[in-house]
C-alpha cells in the first residue's frame, strides 16, 4: 500500500512510534504474524485506527494472516529514522538531563546523545554514563564537530529560548523542549514541545473533568 502523503500527522507518528516498541516486544516473543486488531487491542486502539495508520507507509499485510513482524518494525524503522543514526545534544545536567542520558532504550533507536551541556560551574566538568558536562559556550563548535541534529532542552523555563536560539544558531535541524515554557524558532526547525508539568495539568484536567 503506498504512501498518501509525505507528511504523516503528528497524532499518527506517536502511534507509529508505539507500534514500533510493539513489533520489537513481539519479535522478542517470537511472534511473526500479527493482525490489525490484535494491534489495536494490544494498545488500546480500534482496529480501524490502526489500519488507516499503516496507510502512511509503503506496507500492505497479508490476507487472514496479518503484517509480518520482522517486515514492519523495517518499514517503521526507516519512517521514524531508526534506520539511521541521530546524534543529539542535551542542554542541561540536571535530574532531568543526566536521567536522558543514561537512558538505556535510546541507541536501539538511532538515538545517541554524543553531547552534555550545563551552564553551572559546579556541573561542568562531571562525568555522566561515559560524557563529560560541557560549558554551554562550546555548543556551536561541539555541534559541527560531532554532527548534532537534534537539541534536547532539559532547562529551567527562564533561559529556555536563549539555550534554543543559541542550538539553532549552531546548526541542530529539530529541538526536543523539556523546558517549563514554550520557545519560538524558525519554520525550518522541527520542535516537539513535551513539558511535564503542562502534561500533569492536563492529566488533572481530565481526571475532574470524569468527576463531574
Amino acid at each position: 500500500m503506498s504512501k498518501q502523503s509525505n507528511v504523516v500527522p503528528r497524532p499518527t507518528l506517536r502511534r507509529l512510534a508505539m507500534y514500533l516498541t510493539h513489533m520489537q516486544q513481539l519479535r522478542e516473543k517470537g511472534v511473526r504474524w500479527v493482525l490489525s486488531q490484535e494491534m489495536a487491542e494490544a494498545l488500546c486502539l480500534s482496529s480501524s485506527t490502526v489500519r488507516q495508520d499503516l496507510t502512511h507507509l509503503d506496507f500492505s499485510g497479508t490476507s487472514r494472516r496479518g503484517y509480518d513482524t520482522e517486515q514492519l518494525a523495517q518499514v517503521l524503522h526507516k519512517e521514524l529514522g531508526a534506520d539511521q543514526i541521530t546524534h543529539m545534544a542535551v542542554v542541561g545536567a540536571g535530574n532531568l538531563g543526566r536521567a536522558l542520558v543514561l537512558h538505556g532504550e535510546l541507541e536501539k533507536h538511532g538515538l545517541i546523545v554524543v553531547g552534555l551541556f550545563d551552564s553551572d560551574e559546579r556541573s561542568v566538568g562531571k562525568k555522566v554514563a561515559g560524557l563529560t558536562v560541557e560549558p554551554v559556550k562550546k555548543l556551536p563548535a561541539v555541534i559541527r564537530n560531532r554532527h548534532i541534529t537534534v537539541g534536547i532542552m532539559a532547562v529551567p523555563g527562564s533561559s529556555a529560548q536563549q539555550v534554543a536560539n543559541t542550538l539553532v544558531a549552531a546548526g541542530v535541524r529539530g529541538l526536543l523542549n523539556l523546558a517549563p515554557a514554550r520557545v519560538c524558532v524558525p519554520k525550518h526547525i522541527a520542535l516537539v514541545e513535551a513539558s511535564i508539568i503542562p502534561s500533569l495539568q492536563e492529566l488533572v484536567h481530565l481526571m475532574r473533568a470524569t468527576d463531574r
